[in-house]
């Protein structure tokens, strides 16, 4: 599916393939002024790890143990889910793709 995306952009939209969770993180973010959506890319961004996460937001440590917990309470997640995690780094792969064109 993610080739036939590619191949046809035009008749695939991407929301097709966007990781619900990250919707429900935005949208959560857009309604309460939080930066959840923004953890979670950043946290994956740093391959899992919080310390560096914690670096490059320039965050406390306990913030992001509680943001961490709530992404996964409200993107009703698992983040030692690969197959979750992989959805989620195609998903903002091709939200990036899209920006660009």
């Amino acid at each position: 599916m993610l080739f036939t995306y590619i191949l046809n952009k035009d008749e695939l939209p991407t929301r097709l393939l966007y990781s619900p969770i990250l919707s429900r993180l935005e949208k959560y973010d857009q309604e309460n002024g939080t930066e959840l959506f923004k953890t979670l890319q950043s946290y994956i961004k740093n391959n899992l790890n919080a310390v560096q996460t914690v670096k490059k937001l320039f965050i406390h440590r306990s913030t992001m143990i509680y943001r961490l917990e709530r992404i996964k309470e409200i993107g009703r997640t698992d983040l030692k889910n690969t197959d979750e995690l992989l959805h989620i780094q195609l998903s903002l792969r091709l939200s990036n793709f899209d920006n660009e064109f």
